[in-house]
């Protein structure tokens, strides 16, 4: 900043940037009366914000008084935008998504100074990005896993925000059904009590899991077996594999 007499220097950023202020060229420390926004006051020649907020913005004034008790004054209008509010709609936090094929939309409602435009973030992978209202984007055939995706929105004033939201996708079907894969696949009964059986249309591989994703018991079925005797009772995921054509079947042992 110039020193206090000079010509006015204003300042503009956005919501949680930092700032320092400090007239120059004086480097005398002691003399200097700052009055600000909020009953703002320091006697410090330069002062400094950090995740400035928008309440703190208007003017500030410093004065500096010398040795012979002759002063001069300076005001910085200080100007602090507010970043975008941004709320993930779709899909929720820590949901579970099982539909198959899954198709995820993600909506966010998210409002601004005139949001410029909205990305759409797989971990650090841009998967698209939206620049009109309403802010969504239509993710298709996501394979299972876990995911974590963010949402950043820009605004005219180049003030950003973003948002995440986690989820989980496991295609998830109940049961195999009749032509299913090849001639006939079946699994049943589901619940089961005891013992469920496999009766495999084609060869088939097999994993039962539990909900942490630990593998229980796996093996082949080229004909009709029973599994998950050693199992206590709980939710699993089977999971099928046949010509690399993978689902999951969630089974319940009571």
């Amino acid at each position: 900043m110039v020193a206090p007499g000079g010509a006015q220097a204003a300042v503009s950023l956005c919501e949680g940037g930092s700032l320092g202020i400090g007239p120059h060229p004086y480097d005398v420390e002691s003399g200097w009366s700052w009055t600000g926004p909020g009953n703002f006051t320091s006697s410090a020649r330069e002062i400094s914000f950090t995740d400035i907020k928008p309440a703190q913005s208007g003017t500030y004034n410093v004065t500096f008084t010398d040795a012979n008790n002759c002063n001069n004054s300076l005001s910085i209008p200080l100007t602090v935008h507010a970043k975008p509010a941004i709320t993930i709609t779709s899909p929720l936090d820590n949901s579970v998504i099982t539909a198959n094929p899954a198709d995820i939309d993600i909506e966010v409602s998210v409002t601004g100074n005139n949001i410029s435009n909205m990305q759409f973030l797989n971990g650090t992978t841009l998967l698209g990005q939206d620049a009109a209202a309403p802010y969504s984007f239509s993710w298709n055939n996501v394979a299972n896993g876990s995911y974590s995706i963010l949402v950043r929105a820009t605004d005219a004033n180049n003030c950003n925000n973003s948002e995440s939201v986690s989820f989980t996708v496991n295609n998830v079907i109940t049961s195999l059904e009749e032509g299913e894969y090849g001639d006939k696949s079946i699994c049943y009964p589901n619940p089961f009590h005891h013992q469920f059986t496999i009766r495999p249309g084609a060869e088939l591989e097999f994993a039962i899991m539990d909900v942490m994703g630990n593998v229980k018991e796996q093996g082949i079925a080229r004909s009709q077996i029973q599994v998950g005797e050693s199992l206590v009772p709980g939710i699993y995921f089977l999971k099928v594999n046949v010509n690399s054509k993978e689902n999951m079947i969630k089974i319940i042992k009571e």
